[in-house]
């Protein structure tokens, strides 16, 4: 049996280390997403009880409210690798569910869901992106592309609705 002396551990250490952090540093690291500028957080302001408004109301305001501060952070942290896409989406639809709740016009209801389909989008680009460098599952790209389906079918049935309502 060989018996490694202090300074042959050093050695091996120093070599180990030379040899692997060239290789590292050589691989492609996934990007890290940055939410675009001018986005839907840039339109998206948190709305103010009325006078008029009852209890059920002002908590329905309160809760997209809440979906507001809540929604950003899960961005970042989600789409930055640091949270399981799951958060981002369930973030996410508790954001719409809150504001259909709380807008009664059609034309805020669509652009509500307008700017979730764009969210959705976005979101399953960044997913694809990071297939690529295996820092998710493929389950989580076809988890993404479900939700961009589905918001894209809660904005065809919101637009068709509002047709609708013209037509009477």
């Amino acid at each position: 049996m060989v018996r490694l002396r202090g300074w042959h551990v050093g050695v091996a250490l120093a070599l180990l280390t030379a040899l692997t952090s060239g290789r590292l540093a050589a691989q492609e690291k996934a990007p890290i997403p940055v939410p675009p500028k001018n986005n839907m957080w840039d339109r998206r302001k948190a709305i103010e009880p009325g006078p008029k408004d009852d209890d059920l109301r002002k908590l329905q305001i309160e809760k997209y409210n809440r979906t507001l501060l809540e929604l950003p952070s899960f961005v970042e942290l989600v789409l930055g690798g640091k949270k399981p896409p799951e958060r981002f989406f369930d973030a996410a639809k508790r954001f719409v569910e809150a504001g259909l709740e709380v807008f009664d016009k059609p034309e805020d209801r669509i652009a509500l869901l307008e700017d979730y389909v764009a969210l959705t989008k976005e979101a399953e680009k960044v997913f694809q992106t990071q297939l690529q460098f295996n820092t998710v599952l493929l389950a989580d790209v076809h988890m993404a592309t479900y939700y961009r389906i589905d918001a894209e079918i809660q904005l065809l049935k919101a637009k068709r609705a509002a047709e609708k309502r013209k037509d009477k």
